[in-house]
């Protein structure tokens, strides 16, 4: 039926007869079909398997959500080494992989609650045990239902940042601070010691987490030192702000997986 004879007959301008039909997919479902007063069928409605128009609908949606979630992570910056990242490729090895995995992934189902009120996530642990890999597929997660994201090296960072004090810079500091500080989730990985840093790139790093945690924006950070050099590596500011609403810290530090799968 056209949409004008449709709507008549849900005015009731027609006879109304309840009717059987059979979807080869999803089985039988009633339709309503309709008929003028002199037995001449009209139409019916619906005119085809609810359940199939629902299937359809929902195919195009996530055809829709993955088109736009491809274009996210190029604006995300996610090496292509680890785009394939999600949690269902994870592979724990151990019970304690299995929990950590639970604990990222029950943080990406409640992020909504999470950034409420800026509570941050800090990965710490050995080489080759996943954190880049959970912290991207965190970042992917939080993608997909609509938030925005951004994943950095601790280096590519501050390199960023310090390049446009160079008078050939055409990006102003602030401009560059902001595409880290104006995203829903930032995953800062490969986080080094303090020591290997200067007073100055502390600084530089501390008041990105600052800004964000202000506001109320999460950030996940991740790197292959103790609890003490990773929290020291981003300044003590930083470090509160980590730590603040219960911030999280995950410990990985069971043997490196790296062979065991390709992208670890």
């Amino acid at each position: 039926m056209d949409t004008k004879t449709l709507m008549a007959a849900l005015r009731g301008e027609f006879v109304e007869k309840p009717g059987d039909r059979l979807c080869a997919v999803h089985g039988g479902y009633t339709v309503r079909t309709f008929a003028t007063d002199e037995g001449k069928y009209v139409g019916e409605f619906p005119a085809e398997c609810p359940a199939c128009k629902a299937d359809a609908i929902t195919a195009a949606e996530r055809s829709l959500r993955e088109a736009k979630l491809r274009e996210d992570m190029q604006t995300a910056d996610i090496p292509l080494a680890y785009l394939p990242c999600t949690f269902r490729n994870y592979l724990p090895t151990c019970p304690d992989a299995q929990a950590v995995l639970a604990t990222v992934r029950e943080y990406a189902k409640n992020f909504a609650d999470h950034r409420k009120v800026a509570r941050s996530m800090t990965l710490q642990g050995s080489p080759g045990t996943g954190k880049t890999h959970l912290g991207v597929a965190l970042l992917k997660a939080v993608m997909w239902e609509g938030g925005s994201g951004r994943y950095s090296t601790m280096a590519d960072m501050v390199q960023a940042i310090r390049s446009t004090w160079s008078r050939s810079s055409s990006d102003s500091e602030a401009a560059v601070i902001r595409r880290y500080t104006a995203v829903d989730l930032l995953v800062l990985d490969e986080v080094d010691a303090a020591s290997s840093r200067s007073d100055n790139e502390v600084g530089l790093i501390s008041n990105v987490i600052d800004q964000r945690s202000r506001n109320l924006r999460p950030t996940v950070i991740s790197g292959n030192v103790t609890k003490a050099e990773l929290l020291a590596a981003i300044g003590d500011r930083a470090a509160d702000r980590m730590r603040d609403h219960g911030g999280l810290m995950v410990v990985m530090d069971w043997s490196s997986y790296r062979g065991v799968r390709k992208t670890a």
